[in-house]
Parts: structure tokens; C-alpha cells; sequence
């Protein structure tokens, strides 16, 4: 379970090199295509990366053209809740600040 404090423990400490290494986290809207209807990672993880000040980025693990940004307007209105203003983008090949729009 994601409560046991053993995860939330190993989470926070991936978290912390994360947000030290400069990495990005990518939420994954695929979950909401599974039985376990909630993307990846979770958002109380998401919010813990914002409060680390750790970019995200959105992916639909897309398999088919019909999968491409699935249900990215639910994944940037989790992360805005979770305190997000941006997500990271691939611009001309690099890693680029681009501002979250949860309505278009």
C-alpha cells in the first residue's frame, strides 16, 4: 500500500535525489486506462515533487494514435492542484519550462 511508511519512506528519499540530481518526473496518464484509476505516480507524489520544486512532465504512454495526450487536461489540472505552475516539454531537443494550461 502507498500508506505503509516504508514507501512513503523509500518515495521521499527517491524524491530528494531526484530534486537534487536536477531530474524530471513524468506523470503517466495511462493509469486512468487500468483498473487502477489513478495516473503515475500518484498525487500525493505529485504534489510532494512540486513542494521539492522537482519539474514534471505529461506522457499518455501512448500505443496507438488514438492514446497520444489521453486525458491530459485531468493531468494538468492534478497538477496544478498539487501546487505545479509549468511542465517541462521537449523544445528543439532540450528540456523546456513551458506554462501548465489546464483549459486548452
Amino acid at each position: 500500500s502507498e500508506d505503509a511508511a516504508w514507501y512513503r519512506d523509500a518515495v521521499e528519499e527517491t524524491l530528494v535525489a531526484i530534486a537534487a540530481s536536477g531530474k524530471i518526473v513524468e506523470l503517466n496518464t495511462s493509469g486512468w486506462r487500468k483498473a487502477n484509476p489513478s495516473p503515475f505516480p500518484s498525487p500525493w507524489i505529485a504534489r510532494r515533487c512540486a513542494e521539492l520544486g522537482i519539474p514534471m512532465c505529461l506522457s499518455g504512454d501512448s500505443h496507438t494514435p488514438q492514446q497520444v495526450a489521453y486525458r491530459f487536461r485531468e493531468g494538468a489540472a492534478l497538477l496544478r492542484d498539487a501546487g505545479h505552475r509549468e511542465v517541462v516539454g521537449l523544445v528543439g531537443g532540450q528540456w523546456t519550462p513551458l506554462e501548465l494550461k489546464v483549459d486548452g
